[in-house]
């Protein structure tokens, strides 16, 4: 395989976990987003129940 080829594929491969830990660190905080709103969400109705945390 020719140092270009190899060049090639390596740049490739870079820019795909690249795009993979954009879109994986995306999908987190997506997710630890909606936990905080549920989180949050909880706490309230704990709140108006007269329960403290």
């Amino acid at each position: 395989m020719s140092l270009d080829k190899q060049d090639q594929i390596a740049r490739e491969t870079k820019e795909e976990i690249v795009g993979l830990r954009n879109d994986t660190r995306k999908h987190l905080d997506d997710e630890f987003g909606d936990i905080r709103k549920e989180l949050v969400s909880i706490k309230d109705a704990l709140a108006r129940a007269g329960i403290q945390v």
